[in-house]
């Protein structure tokens, strides 16, 4: 048994006593939930791109498809198109819960910390539903329909690590 002493305090390797002792099985616990959440796609914000004329905010949103059923890719997507894109998930599956979609207000803009952390947790909550992630709209926002996929089969110099990335400027 591990003392609290011992787990607030490292010894002389710099790890605590519990986490020398349980190394095996909190590897393995984190294999199993990756093997898990491999399963469902990712969505995440991994950047923010403004322009000046005309004042359009983008979103870069890193796509990773679960069951290594695609490549990773990125889209770009300005405020407006996710506004559409609510709306359209939501006249698709009626019966389906959805999370709101972030909005701006005065005192946190499209660019903040907070309203990037709001817009990921959107997402998240997007793909974790089954319903909503083989919906129409969403396969054709984020680009995970087979068509896409096909059509952006990477050449063969590519690397394997390149990412694809599609930009819809389309806001105005």
């Amino acid at each position: 048994m591990v003392s609290f002493f011992n787990s607030l305090f490292p010894d002389q390797d710099g790890l605590p006593a519990f986490s020398r002792e349980d190394t095996g099985n909190r590897l393995e616990e984190l294999m199993q939930q990756s093997a898990l959440t491999q399963r469902y796609p990712r969505l995440e914000v991994c950047g923010v791109e403004t322009t000046d004329m005309p004042r359009e905010v983008y979103f870069k949103i890193l796509i990773v498809p679960g069951g290594g059923e695609g490549k990773p890719h990125n889209v770009m997507k300005c405020y407006k198109q996710l506004v559409e894109f609510h709306s359209a998930v939501v006249s698709e599956c009626p019966s389906t819960w959805l999370p709101q979609l972030p909005t701006a207000t005065p005192d946190m803009e499209l660019t903040d910390r907070g309203f990037l952390l709001r817009l990921g947790d959107y997402l998240e909550c997007i793909a974790c539903n089954v319903e909503l992630r083989w919906s129409a709209p969403v396969q054709s926002f984020f680009h995970l329909s087979n068509e896409y996929q096909e059509s952006e089969a990477s050449p063969p110099y590519a690397a394997a690590s390149d990412v694809g990335s599609s930009v819809d400027r389309s806001c105005t």
